[in-house]
C-alpha cells in the first residue's frame, strides 16, 4: 500500500445550491402570489407597499443560482473545475450574505472600534402600543435609538460628569422571536468613559431601572414631538405600575472573545435560515422557537418549540423587516463614533509623524476590507475555496461568464438543472 495522502483529511469546498433550502424554495414559489394579493390582504397590517421588497428578493433569488451567471475556478495541475454563482450582497435579508457581512463586521469592530475594556449588553424595550406607530413610521426607528443612546449619555454624565465620554454600538431590531413587530434597540456599551486623548477610565456596573427612566421620558418627549400620542397618555401610563418600557443591563464582559460573540449576536439578520422546515403533516411551514434546530431530536418538546405559518403569511412578516433603502441599522456612538475615531486617528498619525518622518503602513483594516470572496469564504466556512478537491492545489479564477448564450450552452454540456425544492404545502384559502 502506498502512503496516505497528507491532505485527505483537510476539509474543501463545496458550491452551495441555495434553491435546496425551504427558505429559497418558499420564496421562489410563493413571492409572486403574496406580491399580488398584499393591497387587499396585507396593507393595512404591514403599510403600503415598499419597492425595495420587490428589489431585496429578487436579488436574493438570484444569489448563488448558476443560471444567473458564475466565475470559472479552475486548478492549473489536474484541470478540475468548478463554477461560483454571484451573490446579492442585500443586507439583512439572505442568510448567505450576511455571514459574510458579520465576518467584516467582526474584523473591523475588533480592530479599529473595541476599545480594551468591559462591555455590557443592553437592550431597550417599548410598549406593545407603541409599536404599531414604528411600523407605519419607519423613519422613528432612528430616532428610538437616538433615544436609547441620549439615556446614556444622561446616565454616564450623572454618574462620572460631563467632561467624559460614553461609547457603545447600537443595533436597532425590529422582528421578534417569531418575525412579530417588535422594535427594540440593542446596545454593546463600554463600561467606561473616555477622555479626549483615548483614554478611559473604568465604571461600575450599569443600572438599569434609573436607564429605563430616562429611556422612557426620552421616547415621551420624541413622541409627543412628533404628534403621535397626547400629553394625557403619558399622564395615565404613568399612573400605571408598569408602562411598559423595559431596559435590560447584562453584566460586564470581559474577553473580547466573548464581547465580539454579543456583538454578532446584536446585529444578526431577523430571520434565520436554519430555523425553517417544512412540516408535510401539517400541510404548513413551521418556524422553530430560538436554540432549536431542525436535526434535533423531535420528541414533544420539539413539536411545541415552533410555530406553523401559511407561506404567504410567512413571507408577509419576513419582509416587512426589510430595512428601507439606506436606513442605518447600526450606529457607532460616542467614543465609537466615526467622526470621534477619525479625530484621534488624525491626532496619533500626527504625532507618530513627528517622531518618526516614515510613511505609516496601512491599516490591517484596509486589507480587510479589501478581502476577496475567497477570503470571507475561508472565514466563513474555515475553508479553502481554492484549494483543489483533487490534487489539493491552488485553484485559479480564469474568467466571470454573465452573457446568458454563454451561460445556457455550459450549463447544458454540465447536464445543470435548476431544481427547487417542492413544496407540499396547502395554498392559502
Amino acid at each position: 500500500m502506498g502512503d496516505k495522502c497528507p491532505y485527505k483529511t483537510e476539509k474543501v469546498y463545496r458550491p452551495r445550491r441555495p434553491e435546496r433550502n425551504p427558505f429559497y424554495s418558499v420564496l421562489f414559489h410563493y413571492f409572486e402570489r403574496f406580491a399580488a394579493e398584499y393591497e387587499f390582504r396585507f396593507e393595512k397590517h404591514y403599510g403600503k407597499w415598499r419597492s425595495i421588497i420587490r428589489s431585496t428578493v429578487e436579488r436574493f433569488i438570484n444569489c448563488g443560482v448558476l443560471k444567473n451567471g458564475f466565475a470559472r475556478v479552475r486548478c492549473p495541475q489536474c484541470k478540475n473545475e468548478y463554477l461560483l454563482a454571484f451573490s446579492c450582497r442585500r443586507r439583512g435579508f439572505c442568510p448567505s450574505c450576511s455571514a459574510k457581512r458579520s465576518v467584516l463586521w467582526r474584523e473591523f469592530v475588533s480592530s479599529q472600534v473595541l476599545a480594551d475594556c468591559p462591555h455590557s449588553h443592553i437592550v431597550f424595550s417599548i410598549p406593545k402600543m407603541f409599536r404599531i406607530l414604528f411600523l407605519f413610521h419607519r423613519k422613528l426607528l432612528g430616532e428610538l435609538a437616538r433615544c436609547a443612546w441620549k439615556a446614556i449619555v444622561q446616565y454616564f454624565e450623572a454618574c462620572a460628569g460631563k467632561e467624559v465620554l460614553p461609547a457603545g454600538i447600537l443595533s436597532i431590531a425590529t422582528a421578534g422571536d417569531f418575525l412579530n413587530r417588535n422594535p427594540h434597540i440593542h446596545g454593546l456599551i463600554a463600561c467606561a468613559v473616555f477622555r479626549r486623548d483615548g483614554s478611559f477610565e473604568p465604571v461600575g456596573l450599569l443600572q438599569a431601572n434609573i436607564i429605563r427612566e430616562l429611556f422612557e421620558a426620552n421616547v415621551f418627549r420624541l413622541l409627543v414631538k412628533k404628534e403621535r400620542i397626547g400629553k394625557d397618555l403619558i399622564t395615565r401610563m404613568r399612573s400605571w405600575k408598569h408602562t411598559g418600557f423595559q431596559v435590560y443591563a447584562g453584566p460586564k464582559i470581559i474577553d473580547k472573545q466573548d464581547i465580539l460573540r454579543v456583538g454578532l449576536y446584536i446585529i444578526r439578520p431577523p430571520v434565520s435560515a436554519s430555523r425553517l422546515q417544512l412540516d408535510p403533516q401539517n400541510e404548513a411551514l413551521k418556524y422553530l422557537a430560538t436554540g432549536r434546530h431542525p436535526n434535533d431530536r423531535c420528541d414533544s418538546l420539539f413539536e411545541a418549540a415552533g410555530q406553523l405559518f401559511d407561506p404567504i403569511d410567512w413571507i408577509a412578516k419576513l419582509t416587512s423587516h426589510i430595512p428601507e433603502k439606506g436606513a442605518q441599522t447600526i450606529r457607532y456612538c460616542g467614543a465609537y463614533s466615526n467622526s470621534h475615531r477619525g479625530k484621534l486617528r488624525k491626532r496619533q498619525i500626527s504625532a507618530a509623524a513627528k517622531a518618526v518622518c516614515s510613511p505609516q503602513p496601512e491599516c490591517e483594516w484596509v486589507f480587510q476590507r479589501r478581502a476577496n470572496w475567497a477570503a470571507l469564504i475561508r472565514l466563513v466556512c474555515e475553508v479553502d475555496p481554492l484549494l483543489c478537491p483533487n490534487c489539493h492545489s491552488k485553484m485559479d479564477i480564469v474568467s466571470v461568464i454573465k452573457d446568458g448564450k454563454v451561460i445556457d450552452k455550459i450549463l447544458a454540456h454540465l447536464q445543470y438543472k435548476f431544481d427547487p425544492l417542492p413544496l407540499c404545502i396547502r395554498p392559502p384559502l
